[in-house]
């Protein structure tokens, strides 16, 4: 596949300066986008949970829209409820019973319980999606291309490949909709969704022996050192804005590790009340939102 069919493909989702920390290195967006990456995956506390999926929820609505952002909402939030029901089903720890089901025992306890971990999974899913678009994968090989080349095009195909195979999903579906075949009784939604499967598991192989030879053909792994074609300038202020970052992070971390110790939900679950601990939190989530706004507000007077 040529650069300019993989340009029509992704087209201009996120320009280069309506994205968060546009107008610092990279490696600012990197660092940001990393760390709450890794909350969202660990700090396994409910408010946490919460301003984590709140947080990569709006950023996700100002970087690709509201509507898109609110249609995926009919399968996100019918997974979070899959959790729930199912842990609640099958795991039926705690002591507040809510209700019994024939053999089943709902107890409240294993139902938040399930309900947390799919809002964790679906933290954890917008915030790939997030990185993704503030970080593109040309600019991670410049950061990592010299220093650690074969993790640096891991995570930059990876960043590539996964809204690319989503996106080829999708129209391979519409295309098999839009035929008069489809339209049929007997061409069930499983059965167009395993087409779609098998044909999106073909293309993908069928573009790996490409890229493999296009890589083989560049000369992948046969220099002693690589070098790369840096387009950003690491300034003082993008220092202090990584040593902001760090210093923000591990304020935050450190209550995090003391919620998630002094969380638990069998027998009982503790009350939540306002604490200090959550405010560095909230200030760290809140940074690529903010950033992002300032830099559309600075975009929009540029316009004028």
């Amino acid at each position: 596949m040529s650069p300019t069919d993989d340009f029509g493909e992704r087209g201009a989702d996120v320009s280069e300066t309506l994205r968060p920390f546009a107008s610092f290195h990279p490696a600012v967006a990197l660092a940001a986008g990393t760390a709450l990456l890794l909350f969202a995956m660990f700090a396994l506390q409910p408010v946490y949970v919460c301003l984590s999926l709140v947080s990569a929820f709006v950023l996700s609505g100002i970087l690709r829209g509201w509507m898109r952002t609110l249609a995926k909402l009919r399968w996100q939030l019918g997974l979070v409820l899959l959790m729930a029901c199912v842990n609640a089903l099958f795991a039926g720890y705690g002591a507040t019973t809510l209700c019994v089901l024939g053999p089943f025992t709902i107890k409240l306890e294993s139902l938040a319980y399930g309900a947390m971990m799919g809002a964790v999974l679906l933290s954890v899913m917008l915030w790939c999606e997030n990185l993704s678009s503030m970080v593109s994968e040309d600019e991670i090989m410049q950061m990592m291309g010299t220093k650690a080349p074969a993790t640096a095009t891991t995570l930059a195909i990876a960043a590539q490949l996964v809204p690319q195979s989503m996106r080829r999903y999708h129209a391979v579906k519409d295309v098999h909709l839009a035929t008069t075949a489809a339209r049929q009784p007997s061409s069930a939604k499983e059965r167009t969704d395993i087409l779609a499967g098998g044909i999106l598991l073909s293309w993908m192989l069928e573009d790996s022996i490409g890229r493999a030879d296009a890589m083989r053909a560049r000369g992948w792994a046969r220099g002693q050192k690589r070098s790369a074609f840096q387009t950003h300038e690491f300034h003082a202020r993008d220092a202090v804005a990584l040593i902001g970052l760090a210093a923000l992070g591990l304020a935050s971390a450190v209550p995090a590790g003391m919620a998630v110790g002094q969380w638990h939900f069998y027998p009982t679950m503790p009350t939540l009340v306002f604490w200090w601990g959550y405010v560095p939190y909230m200030m760290l989530a809140a940074l690529p939102i903010g950033s992002l706004v300032h830099e559309r507000m600075l975009w929009r007077k540029e316009e004028r």
